[in-house]
């Protein structure tokens, strides 16, 4: 019998047809409910939720994007034209009977895109017999560089590949360490029975401070209760080795280093309070032996000093302990919580070290040794004697600061100035060790201002240790001035 429908009414019946297959044809949108917790969203045991159907269509046009994935698809599509007729009335395509003779038969099973297990072999098929193939896949095979091999022999490919990488990388790196390294790196050597510098900072700043100190090529290393550690900074960049080395100074767990050692000065030191202090200090006064200035906390109390660099000199580093709100033409110091640090590059300047409080020490040496130890008639003075110091800078004195350490340990200041007027006669050019009515040794040292032949001014700083004897000397005069020769 046959049933009479009304015409539909668009927009008032559902689809005609397949429901599923007109919902697929229309854009997709997801509406995310506004919540925070999501926890019933991501159910894994679920999977209509908004949000799990979001993410499996982002996976599907993920995988859709992967031309692997392409391959696939088009093996699956040349299986169902196999088995299945494209157009209703067309007959399904099938395998042409094999030819009697022999046949490669091969057979795959894939567990991902670079790994399968396969049979591959020979089959000679006689003329009018039946056959039945039982194929047992066990051969493992993997991709390497686009071709499939057994898989040890890929594993020894891929393990070939990755040497020759690490062997490129090995040499880059090395090119890269040569052409930043420092002309003459050293060695710092000092033995510990424990790292001081654990009671003082962080593993962080430990590590920032070694780091900033250190030039690239510079080595130092630790014997750390009986275990030697290596701490060798190879770029100028930080990076997971530098890292890795200085923790495992800090864990006291030695770690071994594959690169050669290149040969390089070797200075043993004695261990202070700090070992970031002591080597920061160690190295730069071993760079250079006449700093531009080197001040001790114990010398003065002075609210800051200024000090001239010369670009002959090369690029300057100043290193600062200890001390409050310290900075250099007004900019803080760059630091860490044991020690500031500049490096300043070659230039003809000036800079103005102040401070809050006095730093334990200052220092600010240039690369290039330039100045000699000042030259003296005898290093030994009886009491009451005084002999005449040439300071040894190249140009005219115009001022300086003298710091003398007395056998007690206290130390006295002074400074002399060129002015107009009587005063500009003196001959700031040399000073006096001496005299002194307390026998023992003795330390001075003069921080010079003076101007060069071309008019610059520069700064130095020089030292002299000197002892007075028991044997009294008769007094000529305490104090005297000496005018410039004619």
């Amino acid at each position: 019998e046959d049933v009479e429908y009304d015409a539909p009414e668009l927009g008032q019946t559902q689809a005609l047809g397949i429901q599923q297959n007109l919902l697929s044809t229309l854009p997709k949108f997801y509406l995310l409910p506004a919540i925070t917790d999501y926890s019933d969203e991501i159910d894994r045991r679920s999977s209509s939720t908004v949000f799990r159907r979001l993410m499996a269509d982002l996976a599907d046009r993920i995988m859709r994007a992967d031309p692997r994935y392409g391959e696939i698809e088009a093996t699956l599509n040349k299986l169902r034209q196999l088995l299945n007729p494209e157009v209703e009335g067309q007959e399904p395509q099938r395998l042409e009977a094999l030819e009697f003779g022999t046949h490669r038969v091969s057979a795959y099973f894939y567990s991902d895109a670079d790994n399968r297990v396969a049979f591959e072999d020979d089959v000679v098929f006689r003329q009018d017999s039946p056959y039945v193939l039982e194929l047992t896949l066990e051969v493992e095979q993997r991709r390497f560089e686009g071709e499939w091999h057994e898989r040890a022999h890929a594993e020894r490919l891929e393990a070939d590949r990755q040497r020759r990488e690490q062997r490129a990388e090995r040499q880059a790196e090395e090119r890269a360490y040569r052409r930043a390294r420092t002309e003459d790196p050293l060695e710092i050597q000092l033995r510990v029975p424990a790292l001081p510098d654990k009671a003082l900072t962080t593993l962080e700043d430990f590590s920032r401070a070694l780091f900033m100190v250190l030039r690239v090529g510079d080595r130092l290393r630790v014997d750390l209760d009986g275990a030697e550690h290596l701490v060798w900074k190879r770029s100028s960049r930080t990076g997971a080795a530098f890292r890795a080395q200085v923790e495992a100074l800090w864990n006291n767990r030695p770690l071994s280093l594959n690169h050669a050692m290149d040969p390089v000065r070797a200075i043993v030191v004695e261990p202070g309070s700090s070992l970031v202090t002591t080597v920061a200090y160690r190295l730069y006064r071993r760079v250079n032996d006449h700093p531009i200035l080197d001040l001790d906390e114990a010398m003065h109390d002075l609210p800051g000093v200024s000090a001239h660099t010369l670009a002959a000199d090369g690029d300057a580093t100043l290193l600062t302990f200890g001390g409050r709100n310290v900075a250099v033409n007004g900019r803080a110091v760059e630091s860490t919580r044991q020690l500031g640090f500049v490096r300043l590059e070659a230039a003809n300047r000036r800079l103005d070290l102040t401070w809050d409080e006095v730093p334990q020490r200052v220092l600010l040496v240039s690369d290039r040794n330039t100045i000699a130890r000042p030259a003296v008639v005898s290093d030994e003075l009886n009491l009451n004697q005084k002999h005449v110091v040439e300071l040894g800078v190249e140009g005219r004195v115009l001022s300086f600061h003298r710091f003398t350490e007395h056998p007690d340990g206290m130390w006295r200041y002074m400074a002399k100035e060129r002015v107009t007027g009587l005063i500009a006669a003196l001959d700031l050019d040399a000073d006096e060790a001496g005299p002194h009515d307390v026998s023992g040794g003795y330390r001075r040292e003069w921080l010079i201002d003076y101007e060069t032949a071309d008019g610059r001014h520069a700064t130095r700083q020089v030292s002299l240790d000197y002892t007075v004897g028991d044997e009294v000397q008769p007094v000529e005069s305490r104090e005297f001035i000496r005018r410039q020769q004619p």
